[in-house]
């Protein structure tokens, strides 16, 4: 009863390294993995199914972030064209919408939020 059991957690590091030492492996080895490299764009190459659906999800979002910024261009070049001085002399004179302002203002108090789930 007084002795101390090891369990598997304490004792992996132990082993993993008594393999390093046994295969050669050092710190001098071990220092070039997983270093980034000179112009490297990205992630580096994921090696466990974790870190390979990670990447897959960071590639996802780029896209969906370089669509975004696309649309977002379009629309701010659409807008200088459309509303530029040279097309648009007489500017409108509206500042106010009091319907439009009510029905969106009940909308975004009437609509549930994510926390309320």
């Amino acid at each position: 009863r007084g002795q101390i059991r090891m369990s598997i957690k304490m004792l992996f590091p132990i082993l993993l390294l008594g393999l390093a030492v046994l295969t050669g492996l050092d710190s001098a080895a071990l220092a070039a993995v997983g270093q980034p490299e000179p112009w490297q764009l990205g992630l580096q190459h994921p090696v466990s199914p974790v870190a390979v659906q990670g990447h897959d999800f960071f590639i996802l979002l780029t896209w969906l972030m370089t669509a975004v910024t696309v649309i977002v261009l379009l629309l701010l070049l659409y807008v200088l064209f459309r509303f530029s001085r040279k097309r648009n002399p007489v500017p409108s004179k509206t500042t106010h919408h009091t319907l439009l302002e009510i029905v969106w203002t009940c909308l975004l108090y009437t609509s549930p939020s994510p926390r309320d789930s």
